[in-house]
């Protein structure tokens, strides 16, 4: 009997120039799934580059106490000038209040990407996993596939509407659920193997036991599992770095 051997999916990382960049808002503009895109400009965005589907820079933006604040957001539609960030409004944090003034003229600085993760090469198949705030980076994952790779989207909790297209793609949603029950289903009834990609962001809390399952239990190379918890329940401007996960770090 012959067994089938995958090749494991590898994402090649591109170190960028880590500098701040004094821009401003150029249009806001409120978008389906409860989010507001803000697009800047400015001389500084001149080298700008950002080629990861995940990357992330961090905005620093007026708060209500007239001091800067910041928050990490994944960068859209880089170019001609003007770059923009999707910023889900979610009823507290000063970024999200800030966006959802429409904040046009604001000034904003923005640090990063420290670097790119590009693609991976190499994957049979791509899953991607995440709440709200991790649908802009899905929309850049979405955009990169090639149009022949299966993808899967589990999509954690409401805000679906946020897609303008999911053609050729498996979306299964799950209602949110702090114990990230719903995640590990959704993940064992799929048809997984040694050449798939997964990545995952959002809730840390909510992310831990698909993690652990897809390092134990799945065909899953742990080498093309990545896991990022964006944010955590009663913890404000959480470190997305720091291990979601304290029993088992990388």
């Amino acid at each position: 009997m012959s067994v089938m051997s995958f090749e494991i999916p590898t994402r090649v990382k591109v170190p960028r120039e880590l500098r701040a960049r004094d821009l401003s808002v150029r249009d806001a503009k409120r978008l389906p799934g409860g989010f507001v895109r803000v697009t800047l400009g400015g001389d500084e965005l001149e080298g700008f580059e950002s080629t990861g589907p995940s990357d992330h820079c961090k905005l620093f933006v007026p708060a209500a106490d007239g001091e800067m604040t910041g928050r990490h957001y994944t960068p859209l539609h880089v170019g001609g000038g003007e770059i923009a960030f999707d910023i889900v409004v979610h009823g507290d944090g000063p970024v999200s209040a800030w966006a959802d003034s429409l904040p046009v003229g604001s000034p904003v600085r923005v640090g990063g990407p420290r670097s790119s993760l590009e693609f991976p090469v190499g994957a049979s198949q791509l899953v991607l996993i995440g709440d709200a705030s991790a649908f802009p980076p899905i929309r850049r994952w979405l955009a990169a596939r090639p149009q022949t790779l299966p993808t899967t989207l589990i999509l954690h909790g409401e805000g679906i509407e946020y897609f303008e297209d999911l053609d050729g793609v498996d979306v299964v949603r799950t209602p949110f659920d702090p114990s990230g029950d719903g995640i590990v289903k959704a993940l064992s009834e799929l048809e997984l193997d040694g050449g798939t990609y997964v990545w995952a962001a959002g809730e840390a809390g909510t992310l831990i036991a698909a993690r652990r399952w897809l390092r134990n239990e799945s065909p899953v190379a742990r080498e093309a599992v990545k896991v990022d918890g964006y944010w955590k329940q009663g913890l404000a401007d959480r470190d997305h770095h720091a291990p979601i996960d304290p029993n088992d770090a990388e």
